[in-house]
């Protein structure tokens, strides 16, 4: 049994000859003793799943959303928020719990000293269960008892409507008291001192960008990115035709049941309340298309620095990327805009014919098959090909 130096463990081995066997079993006994419990934390959640969807969706029917909506965009989006915020309340108010976590008791591992040889063993600790694993054994290693299974840290099986909020904070904007989301842990730098870790990001990418325009700005595009140019000067985009009901409701059933924490209620029962919503949905997609402008409400959004690489150091925070998180009924905006977009520049021809990105039905592996072709084709006609790539590596590599 080999230990740290500094280790609190106390191995005390011992072994016993068994006749006729040439092999001697190795015991030992180690005086673990569990860390500490951590202190009681309190969670916030809604039992969203034990609400009745029925009666939800009677209050819903009988709001003044639903009966007497507004007629500008700035209210019809309040209105809809605060309707849908004051229903969830209603129906599934948020629960606040204190929860404990318990000690558990460890069990010995007895393993026969023939099967070691050059494997190894090594404590690694599964919450505050201390566990011996092996690395390496042969595939006929039996034990006469591991961790009990008491031990073993279960499986969640809270569901997703009792999930807790994240504890970090947003970077924009006060902390979300939605409580159906769960976010990955990501690390963070530390906190610089006299300032917040949300007030040192926005800082950071907010410069970021206002660096890379000013960097476009004194260098603008000298040549046409059409190559070849268009044919004939295309038509003037001006106008967006209304989105339908049926367009709608395609896609919301293509958005995956994620959300944002600017989402009063998760998107699963948005869905489960579409037909009362989509009405309101479309009045708020059509007259920003009329207006012309995208609601400031709708351009808020949760933005999380994410590490762009773990191996990368936490404390710069060049290293980190933004990853924005919109509103549902923002991203149903967009992509209604993109459709539209989409087929004006299909339609005129002002798309690449060599465009692989953004394009139905291609992909990278699309314009990995185009180039694989031409350089075969090249090789049968006996041509030498030179290939060229361009790896714009630098920093917001996109927004150029």
């Amino acid at each position: 049994m080999i230990t740290s130096s500094d280790t609190s463990l106390a191995p005390a081995v011992s072994c016993t000859h068994w006749s006729p066997s040439d092999h001697f079993p190795v015991f030992t006994r180690l005086s673990i003793n569990p860390a500490p419990l951590p202190p009681p934390t309190l969670h916030s959640f809604r039992r969203l799943h034990s609400m009745d969807i029925g009666f939800f969706l009677t209050d819903l029917k009988s709001s003044q959303l639903i009966s007497d909506p507004p007629k500008s965009l700035g209210l019809l989006l309040s209105g809809y928020n605060t309707t849908r915020s004051s229903l969830l309340d209603k129906h599934a108010p948020i629960v606040n719990k204190l929860s404990r976590r318990q000690s558990h008791q460890t069990h010995g591992l007895l393993l026969p000293s023939e099967h070691f040889g050059p494997s190894s063993a090594m404590l690694k600790t599964f919450g505050n269960v201390p566990t011996l694993l092996l690395t390496g054994p042969p595939s006929n290693l039996s034990t006469t008892n591991t961790t009990s299974s008491s031990c073993l840290p279960k499986k969640s099986t809270t569901p997703a409507s009792c999930l807790q909020p994240p504890t970090t904070p947003n970077v924009f904007g006060k902390q979300s008291t939605n409580s159906y989301t769960r976010k990955s842990s990501s690390p963070l730098p530390t906190t610089s001192p006299g300032i917040s870790l949300a007030d040192s990001f926005a800082s950071f990418f907010t410069g970021k960008i206002s660096k890379l325009r000013l960097s476009l700005t004194n260098h603008p595009a000298t040549s046409s990115p059409h190559s070849p140019s268009p044919a004939a000067t295309p038509p003037n985009f001006s106008v967006f035709t209304s989105a339908s009901e049926f367009e709608v409701y395609k896609i919301l059933a293509n958005c995956p049941n994620k959300q944002s924490d600017l989402d009063p209620i998760p998107t699963w029962l948005l869905k489960e309340c579409s037909s009362f919503l989509v009405p309101t949905i479309i009045n708020i997609v059509n007259l920003s298309l009329i207006s012309g402008q995208f609601h400031p409400t709708l351009n808020e959004s949760i933005i999380s620095p994410l590490l762009k690489k773990p191996t990368l150091d936490k404390e710069e925070l060049s290293n980190y990327r933004p990853i924005f998180n919109l509103s549902l009924i923002s991203k149903v905006i967009k992509r209604v805009v993109k459709s539209r977009l989409m087929d004006h520049l299909t339609s005129n021809s002002l798309l690449n014919s060599h465009q692989s990105a953004y394009c139905k039905h291609h992909s990278t592996e699309t314009a990995l098959l185009y180039i694989n072709d031409h350089l075969i084709s090249a090789i049968g006609s006996q041509k030498v090909s030179c290939l060229c790539l361009l790896d714009l590596s630098l920093s917001a590599a996109f927004d150029t």
